[in-house]
């Protein structure tokens, strides 16, 4: 599955890597509104977005996403990021109704989504890897859905560790690193000695 592939990839850029996995994300489920996916953090009851990528949908989805995140109730949107690792956004705020009510949807209802569908990176850290599918309509996923959707949100925050850990690893380009102790050894009287 080319998420899942998506998901492990260790080159390039942080938003990079998120280009690619929305990329990868429409292939599969594109409802012809957008996908977008997220790096953030869940820091004090609020979400912090880290890096966005968005691929396909309206030309001002990216205006949406970034109204919506910046003017949503953030209790709301804490507990949409927290609730399951596959949900719909209806779902994970309590119904459709609840979304209609808050100011913060307008954006998304002016450019045609009413759901977004959620797939969540959540490992038990503050970090978070995002993918969400924009829908025309609010749907109910189905059991058989959520499982295996669950699988790939799995790897999407194994592979969002693993990214973590691989980019805190790398020495600085500008640091140099010490240069290794030269050790000599010398042989005297049939014995190895190490001379420091």
């Amino acid at each position: 599955m080319a998420i899942v592939e998506a998901a492990y990839r260790l080159g390039g850029t942080e938003q990079e890597w998120l280009a690619g996995l929305a990329a990868s994300a429409a292939a599969a489920l594109d409802q012809n509104l957008g996908v977008a996916a997220y790096a953030a953090e869940l820091v004090d009851g609020r979400v912090r977005l880290r890096n966005t990528a968005v691929f396909g949908g309206p030309t001002n989805l990216r205006e949406a996403i970034a109204d919506f995140s910046t003017n949503a109730d953030p209790a709301l949107l804490f507990q949409a990021f927290r609730y399951d690792s596959v949900s719909t956004m209806s779902e994970a705020s309590g119904g459709a109704e609840q979304l209609e009510g808050d100011g913060a949807s307008n954006a998304f209802y002016d450019v045609g989504v009413r759901d977004g569908l959620g797939l969540l990176g959540i490992d038990g850290t503050p970090y978070v890897a995002t993918i969400s599918v924009f829908l025309p309509r609010p749907i109910s996923l189905s059991k058989r859905f959520k499982t295996r959707w669950r699988r790939v949100a799995t790897h999407l925050a194994s592979g969002f560790r693993v990214r973590r850990g691989s980019s805190a690893r790398k020495p600085a380009a500008n640091r140099r690193l010490p240069a290794p102790r030269q050790k000599r050894f010398s042989l005297h009287s049939g014995r190895l000695r190490i001379i420091r």
